[in-house]
């Protein structure tokens, strides 16, 4: 390396963030503290969010900002977090931040440059990249990333951090004889193999209710590697900070005159003592999702990216002292609890990654308890299954589905019921299906009927019953399947036909859940009314109307001549709603003109049914997230960009929103309107057959706004 090159985290842009418009941006630590209140976090790897989360909260801690008292915790997750002494240790510790200086490089060992001449020592950057370790041998079989490749510092950063927060074994291709015994062998940083959770929103907010008060403060925190005792021997964090700058291994980029990293030196760092107690009660773990026994939760108990089921559980069995049950007390306080999100790393040897994987956890199941008790049952019903016992033959073995009993989270008819009901539930949805071995089924059934602990008939078992006559023999089984809520029980479901009701000639009412038959309710709401106007900016003489709202949604130009068209006659406060909802309908009829102008259904519900497959609403990467940003978005005038985006989904499937409802709504657009969103989306509903496998798979191969 010749010359001097800076590159300090505090003033280098390197974290992913979205706008409230929900526009990309990449931005430093210290412009993402100037504009915490109005951007969020938007790294494609849940990996590197947890890393920059737990990053930026050390430098919070660092900076004092952590609360003392639970009582200055509720006021900043209330009134608002001041970051003020944030912004100022920022500007304070950019030399400190520097990931290369050459006395202290952030997270790195600046005396390993004694041996960057050894040939033997330099290895290729793409070493630290954890998605390049796959299902591979971690560091000592990566073919793949021997050919020397040149990244940028943002990159190389990237991966260190990485690295320190989510390292797993495995043994450098390098002889012991260059760093000594033993140091080319790497141990488990504290959050390997496990998964760690975080709160959504804004920076801000995720800040806000993540620092929470730490017994005898938050310590001092390691930005560089220096030794800890002799050779070998283990260590413990000493405090909070001490374990979330933990480093897992000793490393050193090494940066080119060109200002590109191709190489790095790196062998074993601290290795951290083993656990004991209560694994999210230890430095540093608080983060860190463990059962209630105080394990770490495996990533392999998790069955997909909707089994919210295994951290629904253990986050209302938290213990005291614990992030969760500290958020579980604001919670009962304030009325609200964050959205948040799960990620983790499966490891299924000690030296190789298997996949990374992560789950939103909406915030009202975080603090409804009720979401718990249903959250418990369903565990307890898959463990039952997995010790019950049935003859060792391949084809008798009970297969659950990977995300048994979450949809029952989502459904406001089984958060009040009780544990009969939730047994019931829950064997209806595991019954296997009928195979061509009647005898094979009927063991599966009875095993499943013993765990739901369905009673059998007094006949039941008897000799002279056959498999398929014991089987009907018992109750809410195969004679009385209405005794067992099903599908048809669903809440909503009645309403699921209006998700697909279009016509040309807008609704005498505004849609509402358990109120499809309302008597013109809404004839004469004003709502109702401009969604008639609607429909005459699509009349040959004025379609220039709809011309001129497309470009507004492009550029929202005070001066476009659509703007006295629409707003005529309408009160000030609702010209923008007024505005946006007819861009919305231009977009519209410009993406599919052959759709019918007018539905049944609010934007957000009609958003269940966008995507192809299975993968439809909440179970759509790109839907999800794209409804996650709108329902996050403080003011209207910030949601064009995202409700265009779902209005052309709809519109490629022959769908038509509520227009009405959509107005108000934006007229509205307050706390209360955007909860009620969420629930209209998350809630549980049962699409027709009929109608989903005649949508159109538009979704199949769209790009992923967000990954970008």
């Amino acid at each position: 390396m010749t010359g001097r090159i800076s590159w300090s985290v505090a003033h280098q842009p390197w974290i992913d963030v979205l706008d409230e418009s929900g526009r990309p941006h990449l931005l430093s630590a210290a412009q993402a503290i100037d504009r915490a209140d109005r951007v969020y976090l938007a790294a494609a790897d849940p990996l590197l969010r947890a890393a920059t989360v737990r990053l930026l909260l050390a430098f919070a801690y660092a900076a004092g900002c952590a609360p003392a008292t639970f009582e200055q915790y509720l006021l900043h997750i209330t009134t608002g977090l001041d970051l003020a002494p944030l912004q100022q240790w920022l500007r304070d510790h950019a030399r400190e931040l520097d990931v290369f200086c050459p006395e202290r490089p952030l997270f790195q060992d600046a005396s390993l440059r004694g041996i960057a001449d050894v040939a033997e020592a330099r290895l290729p950057v793409t070493r630290l990249d954890h998605s390049s370790a796959t299902r591979r041998p971690i560091l000592s079989d990566m073919r793949h990333a021997l050919v020397p490749v040149a990244v940028p510092p943002v990159t190389a950063f990237r991966w260190l951090l990485l690295q320190q927060m989510w390292g797993a074994g495995g043994s450098l291709p390098i002889s012991s004889t260059v760093y000594g015994p033993h140091s080319v062998h790497a141990h488990f940083a504290s959050a390997t193999g496990g998964m760690v959770w975080w709160p959504g929103g804004t920076v801000a907010e995720m800040l806000a209710w993540r620092l929470i008060p730490v017994d005898g403060g938050p310590g001092a925190a390691h930005w560089t590697y220096c030794p800890r005792g002799e050779r070998g021997t283990a260590s413990a964090p000493l405090s909070e900070l001490d374990a979330l700058t933990w480093h897992n291994r000793r490393a050193l980029l090494l940066i080119e005159s060109d200002g590109f990293v191709r190489e790095v030196l790196f062998a074993q760092g601290w290795i951290r003592s083993k656990d004991s107690g209560h694994a999210a009660l230890q430095p540093g773990g608080r983060d860190r999702v463990a059962t209630k026994h105080g394990a770490l939760l495996s990533t392999e108990a998790i069955g997909g990216a909707t089994d919210i089921a295994p951290l629904i559980a253990p986050w209302w069995q938290a213990s005291e002292g614990s992030w969760p049950h500290i958020v579980q007390a604001a919670a009962a306080v304030c009325g609200w609890a964050p959205d948040v999100t799960a990620a983790g790393m499966h490891l299924p040897v000690q030296s190789k990654i298997a996949f990374h994987t992560a789950i939103h956890l909406p915030a009202r199941l975080l603090a409804d308890p009720r979401a718990g008790a249903v959250a418990a049952a369903v565990m307890r019903f898959r463990y039952s299954i997995r010790k019950a016992r049935t003859p060792r033959r391949s084809d008798l073995n009970i297969v659950l589905p990977p995300n048994l009993g979450c949809e029952l989270l989502n459904q406001e008819t089984y958060l009040n019921t009780d544990q009969a009901t939730l047994d019931a539930a829950l064997f209806e949805e595991a019954r296997p299906q009928a195979g061509t071995d009647p005898a094979a089924y009927g063991v599966k059934i009875a095993a499943l009927a013993k765990v739901a602990r369905i009673p059998a008939s007094p006949t039941a078992g008897s000799t002279t019953d056959t498999p398929e006559q014991t089987l009907s023999a018992e109750p809410g089984v195969a004679t009385d399947r209405a005794a067992v809520p099903g599908p048809e029980a669903v809440e909503y479901a009645v309403d699921d036909d209006l998700l697909f009701t279009t016509a040309d000639s807008p609704p005498d009412d505004v849609w509402e859940p358990g109120n499809a038959d309302a008597d013109n309710a809404g004839a004469a709401d004003p709502a109702s009314a401009f969604s008639r106007r609607l429909g005459g900016f699509a009349s040959p003489h004025r379609r220039a109307v709809l011309s001129h709202l497309v470009n507004w949604m492009t550029v929202p130009d005070i001066a476009s001549p659509a703007i006295p068209v629409v707003t005529a006659g309408l009160p000030e406060p609702s010209h923008y709603a007024a505005l946006l909802t007819a861009g919305l309908f231009a977009i519209h009829r410009q993406t599919n003109s052959r759709a019918r102008m007018y539905g049944t259904t609010p934007l957000p519900r009609l958003a269940r049914a966008l995507g192809s497959g299975t993968s439809r609403g909440p179970r759509n990467q790109s839907i999800r997230t794209t409804l996650d940003l709108v329902i996050r978005t403080r003011e209207a005038t910030a949601l064009r960009g995202r409700l265009r985006t779902l209005v052309r989904y709809a519109a490629d499937q022959d769908l038509t929103p509520n227009w009405a409802v959509l107005f108000s709504d934006l007229v509205a657009w307050d706390p209360s309107t955007r909860r009620h969103w969420a629930e209209l989306f998350y809630t549980k509903a049962v699409l027709p057959q009929r109608h989903a496998s005649q949508a159109p798979a538009v979704l199949a191969t769209a790009k992923d706004p967000i990954s970008r």
